[in-house]
């Protein structure tokens, strides 16, 4: 999933919403990743959801990482729970 941002943005969080109950189809693996141009992403998140209906929210910022402005956000799933 590739989104692009109507104007460069700086991203602190992430919100994943899920469907109301436990799921097959939730993600259980994902990476983010995130830049100012589509040809130049690079991975700010690598993780999983619990297989719930809780929302869950992960930040993009390391402790090393300035905020940089970006304008695509791509979400690549890895894996499903089912």
């Amino acid at each position: 999933l590739l989104l692009q941002l109507p104007e460069p943005a700086l991203l602190a969080t992430i919100t994943f919403g899920k469907f109301h109950k436990v799921h097959v189809c939730n993600l259980k693996e994902f990476r983010v990743l995130v830049g100012p141009e589509e040809g130049s992403l690079r991975e700010v998140l690598h993780s999983g959801l619990r297989n719930d209906a809780d929302a869950e929210t992960f930040s993009l910022i390391g402790l090393s990482d300035p905020l940089v402005p970006v304008r695509f956000v791509k979400i690549v799933p890895l894996a499903a729970h089912g």
